[in-house]
């Protein structure tokens, strides 16, 4: 693999040709939990990106499902309950139908819980979220971050922090709302959040972004560049109105095998005192998923 930079160095890369559409993915126990936005069921993977199990979501349903009636998972944290890890996944929210819920899974015995989300959706679009669109999530002991991914006709995103098994309560779990601000302009340049990883052995928010030419939260477009966003020291400004990266990495920049890859989801596998290892996931409209192992330099 040719490198073109040493911020970024791929590791390892493969396609995964019988799995559509790979939108967020979580790394819980030595093993790799990918979702697809049009998919039933989860992908378990090694950090080889060997496939070693599946996990239905979805009962009597084929994948890939129809757009128009897809669950839009989008967004994965492992989060804890009954003391336990579990496997949360999110649906996007970007259609009053088939959009709206959370799964719960336990990894040891495949168990799933849903949960619907239209009453917490509907109170983020009442605080003024417009053309909502959740993309990512992290958990942070207690704390959920999840991220909401703008588009050209309305170009902001934003990071909504709510409370650990907000799920369960979506009339009442708590609400703030905080702006990404880059410093980068908008128009055909603006890069939309589309997933979020948190390492607790830096403190450090690690956000995916990507240019995507779409007016709306429903519609693909012409894929552009992918980016890291990487906030230090996050749980140090959760109070903040405005979260700013403190560094972004272009990834088609850093290396030559991120072209034409749009990045959706990221996890973070280990890491040392000068070097992060992430998984990536990149979903190119074309009925497959590119999977990357990656080093960055701290």
């Amino acid at each position: 693999m040719a490198t073109c930079g040493k911020e970024v160095k791929i590791e390892n890369t493969t396609t995964l040709s019988h799995y559509a559409s790979g939108s967020t993915m979580e790394y819980i126990d030595g093993k790799l939990y990918l979702a697809g936005d049009d998919m039933g069921y989860l992908l378990v993977m090694d950090t080889d990106f060997n496939t070693i199990d599946s996990v239905t979501i979805i009962d009597f349903v084929q994948s890939p499902v129809p757009k128009k009636t897809k669950p839009d998972l989008e967004a994965a944290a492992r989060v804890k309950q009954d003391g336990a890890d579990a496997l949360l996944l999110i649906s996007s929210g970007s259609l009053d139908s088939y959009r709206n819920n959370a799964w719960l899974v336990s990894p040891a015995s495949k168990q799933k819980t849903t949960f619907d989300l239209l009453p917490f959706y509907s109170r983020l679009k009442a605080r003024g979220l417009r053309d909502l669109n959740i993309e990512g999530a992290a958990a942070i002991d207690n704390i959920i971050i999840l991220s909401a991914r703008g588009n050209k006709t309305y170009p902001l995103n934003h990071l909504i922090f709510t409370s650990n098994g907000f799920w369960a309560e979506p009339d009442t779990a708590p609400i703030s709302i905080k702006t990404v601000n880059t410093g980068k302009p908008g128009g055909n340049s603006f890069s939309g959040v589309s997933g979020l990883a948190y390492s607790a052995a830096s403190d450090c928010l690690i956000l995916t972004a990507s240019t995507e030419n779409t007016t709306n939260s429903y519609d693909d477009g012409t894929i552009g560049k992918s980016y890291l966003w990487l906030v230090n020291n996050i749980s140090q400004k959760l109070t903040a109105d405005v979260i700013v990266p403190d560094r972004i990495i272009d990834l088609e920049g850093a290396d030559c095998g991120f072209l034409g890859q749009k990045i959706e989801a990221v996890s973070v596998l280990s890491e040392t005192q000068s070097e992060m290892k992430l998984a990536l996931a990149a979903d190119n409209d074309n009925g497959q998923t590119r999977l990357f192992m990656v080093i960055i330099q701290k």
